[in-house]
This record gives C-alpha cells, structure tokens and sequence, in this order.
C-alpha cells in the first residue's frame, strides 16, 4: 500500500493505492484543517498516524492499514502552528510527535502506536523542524532541531531490540 496527504478543507483525506498507482482512493482522516501537516506509519504499515494544520490536540490514526481512521486526543497542550512532525521507531509501538504551543515546542510520545499519548519534558525550544530517531542496540535516541539551530536529544527508550547488528555490505536501489 502507497499513501499520501492532501488537504480539502474541511476534511483533510489521504488517498490509498493499492496497486502500484494505477488508481487511488481518498479516506477521510475524521479531523478538520486544511491539510495534512504530519504524517506516519508503522514499519508493518499497520498502524497510522496524521494531523491536520490546526487540529491538535486530535490527531487521527488508523489500525487496519489506513483503510479506516478515527480521532484520538493527545491530551493537555494549545498548539498553535503547523509545525507537526510525526516519527515511528522501526519495529516498535513506539511512535512520537511534535507541534508547537504559545511558549516553546511540544514533544509527545505513544507507546501504544498512537493510542495514548505523554508529554515529554523539553526545554524552552522553539519552533522545532524536524524529529528524527536512531535505535541503537536497544536504546532509542529522538533528536530535534529548531530554526534557530538548536538541537535537543532524547535517550530513554531501553529494552527495545535492534532490528538487527549486520552491517549492509552495500546499499542499491
């Protein structure tokens, strides 16, 4: 399965192809903005995440592939810009978010893949551009850059395995 954003307000959608591109279907996300701002999945392509220009604190998420969506809360926190990220820890249930507040950038995390979510303590930072995340032999670390060039790293995830320890001989596409 293939999928993209796009944004139709009041109903942002993502379209779903199942068979290479030859056609594709808009699924509805359940949450109102005027565009898809934020985008993810699980490794198994299971599990799904997305958010809308203005739609946090909702989020919406899907269980089946992204054939079905629903709103989901993440909770306490008034964002105000569009500045969403949205990042999945290979092989896990662990997926986090980004958005920003009135005051500084919000970070939050889901164990679950997405069902629930917790805010994750950062300092004062704005205006945060991208989420990124390294497993490295069983400890996860999320780095963020801001605009103003500032970086923050996050190390607290322990016991997940490594995908694996090989080293690829060689990369091709």
């Amino acid at each position: 399965n293939l999928f993209y954003g796009f944004g139709v307000y009041p109903d942002p959608n993502v379209h779903l192809t199942t068979n290479g591109g030859t056609t594709w279907n808009a699924l509805t996300l359940g949450i109102t903005g005027n565009g898809i701002y934020g985008f993810a999945f699980s490794s198994d392509k299971i599990y799904g995440i997305g958010v809308s220009e203005n739609s946090l604190p909702t989020i919406s998420r899907t269980t089946n592939g992204g054939v079905n969506w629903s709103p989901v809360n993440t909770g306490s926190g008034t964002y105000i810009d569009f500045w969403h990220r949205m990042k999945w820890v290979y092989g896990t249930s662990v997926c986090f978010l980004s958005g920003e507040t009135s005051t500084a950038s919000i970070i939050k995390k889901s164990t679950d893949n997405g069902a629930t979510w917790v805010t994750q303590t950062t300092p004062a930072i704005a205006e945060l551009m991208n989420i990124d995340l390294v497993n490295s032999s069983g400890s996860v670390y999320a780095y963020a850059v801001a605009k103003d060039g500032k970086v923050i790293r996050l190390q607290q995830l322990t016991g997940i395995n490594p995908v694996n320890n090989n080293i690829p001989a060689e990369f091709k596409l």
